[in-house]
C-alpha cells in the first residue's frame, strides 16, 4: 500500500551510509506522488553524487510538489550534474517551477554560472540561452548585464524578450 512504502522511505531515509540509496532511488518512480515526494525529498538529505540523476530525472515529474521538491534537492548538491540538469529543465518549467529553478541556480551555483558563462551564452540550446537569461535576472549581479545585452540583439524574439526582462 502507499501508506506502508511512505513509511518505509521515512525509515529507510534514517539510515547511514550509502546502503538506502538504492532503495530510495527505486522509491523515486513509484506510482504514488506521497512517495515519490518522500524519496525526493530524502534523496536530497543524501550526501554524494548518486542522488544527482534520479534527482534530474524528477525534475519532469507528473506531480508539481516532486518537481518542486527535486529542485531544492538539486539546489543545495554542488555537482556540474545539478547545475546542468536545472538549467536544461528551466526554459519549458512552469511558471511557478521556473522561478525556484532560477532562485536555486542564482544561490547555489552562482559561482559555477558565473565560471561557465562564456560557454553557456555561445550554446546553440535555445533552452539554456534562455535559462542563463532567466537566472541572470533573478541573481541581479552585474556580472550578467554584458551576456544579457547581447541576449538583447539574438536574433530569437523569446531570448530578446527574456533578456529584457532579467534586465
Amino acid at each position: 500500500s502507499v501508506v506502508v512504502r511512505t513509511q518505509m522511505v521515512i525509515l529507510v531515509s534514517r539510515l547511514e551510509g550509502n546502503a538506502a540509496d538504492p532503495l530510495l532511488v527505486r522509491a523515486s518512480t513509484d506510482a504514488s506522488d506521497a512517495v515519490r515526494l518522500r524519496a525526493v525529498m530524502a534523496l536530497g538529505d543524501r550526501s554524494g553524487d548518486v542522488r544527482v540523476a534520479p534527482l534530474v530525472a524528477r525534475l519532469t515529474d507528473a506531480s508539481l510538489d516532486v518537481r518542486m521538491a527535486a529542485v531544492a534537492a538539486l539546489g543545495s548538491a554542488a555537482s556540474t550534474e545539478a547545475f546542468e540538469g536545472l538549467l536544461g529543465a528551466l526554459a519549458g518549467a512552469a511558471p511557478a517551477l521556473r522561478d525556484r529553478i532560477a532562485e536555486s541556480l542564482s544561490r547555489g551555483a552562482r559561482q559555477q554560472l558565473f565560471l561557465r558563462l562564456d560557454e553557456l551564452e555561445k550554446t546553440s540550446s535555445l533552452d539554456v540561452r534562455l535559462g542563463v537569461a532567466w537566472t541572470l535576472g533573478k541573481c541581479k549581479d552585474p556580472r550578467g548585464i554584458p551576456v544579457l545585452a547581447r541576449f538583447l540583439r539574438d536574433q530569437n524574439a523569446v531570448l530578446r524578450a527574456s533578456a529584457a526582462g532579467a534586465l
